[in-house]
């Protein structure tokens, strides 16, 4: 019996360029590389030398299997075609493996998260390939970007919590444009967990943004977070007091806007009445002061 036909490929943002069948994936760049390794079976020869069946999977559907890093105790998942197939959890380390067994042969596209266990998620990352009949595709190497968090308003001088999940043991970086990119970093423990506190002496008053990424000790790199956004006001103001959750001296879809990313969750400034959930109640209070 044969050994089979092994292809080995390379994503590099978006793009796929087939690689030698043998060894590891080569990275393009310093930007994020998934390998694709796509196992073709050799066909079964039949007893007294007759035309050979396909071996594998299915005459027209072939397995697919996913593997990377998120952060423990994570909750991924896993779509296909813009529909979810399947959600489960990292493992204690922040590994994740999964398989989609019988996945009809033709283009697909395939797109997987995570969600860190309070609730903040890491940005989709997406694979368009076409499912060989038969066949095993493999995609490793898979590096989920870090969630973020970030208080939504503080005083000039003071310091900015900024804090999420990645891959235990790697370094994050954070790229705040204000409104050039000033670049800070910290590290993850054996938890995942990071957290940073941002002087924020060297930024002006105003709207600023922060997004992370992390990188292992080997180079290994994920993507980008989500974007999040914060105000610093003049220190003094009394922030979020009457609905003006920015300290501008006004109440309108600025502070709206606040509120909604805080939406039945727990925040000091947004939660205006002090009941622990940012909801229906504390929307109505800020209508109440609302300037427009």
């Amino acid at each position: 019996m044969g050994t089979g036909k092994k292809y080995l490929l390379s994503i590099l943002l978006g793009a796929l360029l087939i690689l030698p069948a043998a060894g590891p994936a080569r990275a393009l760049s310093s930007g994020v590389n998934v390998s694709v390794e796509i196992l073709v079976p050799a066909p079964s020869p039949s007893p007294g030398g007759g035309g050979g069946g396909g071996g594998g999977v299915g005459a027209s559907t072939g397995d697919v299997a996913f593997k990377g890093k998120a952060y423990p105790g994570a909750l991924l998942t896993l779509l296909q075609d813009g529909t979810v197939v399947a959600t489960f959890a990292s493992e204690p380390d922040g590994t994740f493996s999964k398989t989609l067994l019988g996945v009809t042969s033709g283009i697909k596209t395939f797109s997987i998260s995570a969600e860190d266990s309070v609730g903040r998620k890491s940005v989709t990352v997406s694979f368009t390939i076409s499912v060989t009949a038969g066949a095993l595709t493999t995609f490793s190497g898979i590096f989920l970007s870090p969630t973020i968090d970030v208080d939504p308003v503080v005083g000039q001088g003071s310091t900015l919590q900024v804090s999420g999940y990645s891959f235990p043991q790697s370094q994050v970086l954070l790229f705040v444009n204000s409104p050039g990119e000033l670049v800070e970093q910290t590290n993850t423990g054996n938890s995942g967990v990071w957290r940073f506190g941002l002087d924020t002496k060297k930024l002006d008053q105003g709207l600023h943004a922060v997004r992370a990424r992390a990188q292992t000790s080997v180079g290994e790199q994920s993507g980008f977070s989500e974007v999040r956004t914060f105000y610093i006001v003049p220190p003094g103001v009394a922030l979020c007091r009457n609905g003006d959750l920015n300290g501008d001296g006004r109440v309108n879809l600025v502070d709206f806007s606040i509120m909604l990313f805080w939406w039945q969750r727990a925040n000091s400034c947004a939660d205006q009445n002090g009941d622990g959930i940012v909801n229906i109640t504390d929307f109505s209070i800020l209508l109440y002061w609302w300037t427009g």
